[in-house]
């Protein structure tokens, strides 16, 4: 059964609303420039709210974007990826446990702590002050 550009279509035994409502493919319901949309039985919510991929919660150009159970709030605040915090355009980036203040103070790489036009850097363990005072480097004070 074909509505065209009206209510249902259906193909395969799935039901398409074209530019309305529902789409489904695969048995999965997909709202085309509304609201849901379902693939593999995970609601999408385009130009909307929520997209579900794989039972990860995604808000496009919204607050909370969730891959494989990390959140990452995209032009907002917490990006999380692998079980660490991402702050973007604010505060703190964690990367494998490690703390970066992108524009702000503190880069920890590896464990070692850099300011960032501030004041210490520290590259395996030894303190750089960049454009302040000292650099130690590799333990000796120049």
């Amino acid at each position: 059964m074909l509505l065209s550009d009206a209510d249902k279509r259906l193909i395969d035994g799935d039901m398409l609303l074209i530019d309305v409502d529902i789409l489904l493919i695969d048995g999965d319901m997909l709202l085309i420039d509304v609201d849901i949309l379902l693939i593999d039985g995970d609601m999408l919510l385009i130009d909307g709210n929520k997209l579900l991929i794989d039972g990860d919660i995604l808000l496009i150009d919204g607050d909370m974007l969730l891959i494989h159970g990390d959140m990452l709030l995209i032009d907002g605040d917490i990006l999380l990826i692998d079980g660490d915090k991402l702050l973007i355009d604010v505060d703190m980036l964690l990367i494998d446990g490690n703390m970066l203040l992108i524009d702000g103070d503190i880069l920890l790489i590896d464990g070692d702590m850099l300011l960032i036009d501030g004041d210490m850097q520290l590259i395996d363990g030894d303190m750089l002050l960049i454009d302040v005072d000292m650099l130690l480097l590799m333990a000796t004070c120049y």
